[in-house]
């Protein structure tokens, strides 16, 4: 006999929307009403997980986009007829929970108004990009001024990206122009002009590079220019000629700072201040939401389930790690912690990534359910 209760180990779901079988239809998400930042399972078929699974053939995966309001996000489900957990013992719930490796951090000082930023990725370059992009919309013609502070010391590769970028899309192979110092040094502006099409120097200038450095990119209607500085104040084209390329881009765009170590899964840290927009760059305030581009990974956000019983009491229980573990991780968590909420009587069960109770912007990822059980913990 087993000493567990399977509530769903997700082998069920089909791709039958008409006979609502999908992971989607039992699991609801926030994809379809705007409830929260959510999608569970895949666009197109397959929908359930087939890949990333723990036992059986599927698992769930939860996307959260917790960049936007209301900066969580989480999937539910409910039953008709309230569960009966207490069965097989009941001493606690089990799940499998697989995240992705930690993503890139924005780090935002207010007090000196200066960012420490870590990115990882294998380049910005060729056909498709790796890196980590602290950045706002801009919509229309308008320019970021940064002072590149300074890198880490120790670095993986000679040639990291440490600079300020405007990019079409979040896509890896999207058009982007990119400004950036090199620690060799030298300075550089890159470009994509087309996405999927193969990424080019545009302007190079040798010697100058060291930190600290003013840099700036401006967009005009599709020309984007580079521009650098020694004191702020004075500027001049990062070369007398060739320091401009023209990219065609549909508003909005996206604008802000680029750290890149050209070194695969492994960090650095750029520093930056005196960052300044101009034109029309939403939302207002300091670059604090960032995210990876090109790189399955996730930020260090919470995890949480909620239990709600039919009496309507609901209690949630958080863990701090899951979301950048990348292998399968056993959350185990004991019926009495969800304090006040009947185990005889569960109505709604909800999974989530953020702090639903002091919900602040964060990041955009992706992590795997399986196999949540009710166990036995009698001897």
């Amino acid at each position: 006999m087993a000493d567990y209760l399977i509530v769903d180990d997700f082998e069920g779901y089909t791709d039958n929307i008409d006979a609502d079988e999908t992971i989607f239809q039992t699991w609801i998400d926030g994809y379809f009403d705007g409830s929260s930042g959510s999608t569970v399972g895949y666009l197109d078929a397959p929908f359930a997980e087939r890949g990333v699974v723990h036992g059986g053939r599927q698992s769930m995966p939860l996307h959260f986009d917790n960049s936007i309001a209301p900066y969580y996000s989480e999937a539910e489900r409910s039953w008709f007829s309230p569960q009966d957990w207490t069965a097989y013992g009941g001493g606690s719930l089990q799940m499998q929970v697989r995240g992705r490796t930690l993503s890139g951090v924005t780090e935002y000082d207010p007090a000196s108004e200066t960012y420490a930023i870590t990115g990882a990725g294998y380049n910005i370059w060729a056909t498709s990009d790796q890196f980590h992009f602290a950045y706002k919309e801009l919509t229309g013609d308008g320019s970021i001024t940064v002072r590149v502070d300074g890198m880490s010391e120790e670095l993986p590769h000679g040639d990291p990206r440490v600079g300020v970028m405007i990019r079409d899309t979040f896509d890896n192979n999207a058009a982007n122009a990119i400004v950036f110092a090199e620690p060799d040094p030298r300075t550089r502006l890159t470009a994509r002009v087309t996405t999927g099409g193969d990424t080019s120097s545009v302007a190079t200038i040798d010697g100058v590079g060291t930190t600290p450095i003013w840099l700036r990119l401006t967009r005009e209607g599709f020309v984007f220019k580079a521009a650098r500085s020694n004191d702020g104040v004075n500027w001049m084209p990062l070369l007398d000629s060739g320091s401009e390329v023209n990219i065609s881009m549909m508003d909005p765009v996206y604008i802000g700072l680029v750290v890149c170590s050209h070194a695969s899964g492994q960090f650095i840290e750029g520093r930056f201040s005196n960052v300044s927009t101009t034109g029309n760059v939403a939302p207002s305030g300091p670059f604090t939401v960032s995210r990876d581009v090109g790189i399955a990974s996730n930020p260090p956000e919470l995890v949480y389930v909620a239990l709600e019983d039919s009496a309507g009491r609901m209690a949630t229980v958080k863990h701090a790690e899951l979301a950048t573990t990348d292998a399968w991780q056993t959350w185990e968590i004991p019926l009495a912690d969800f304090s006040g909420v009947n185990p005889a009587a569960i109505r709604k069960m909800v999974i989530g990534v953020g702090d639903r109770s002091n919900p602040m912007p964060g990041g955009v990822g992706t992590i795997y359910i399986d196999d949540v059980r009710v166990m036995d913990t009698e001897p």
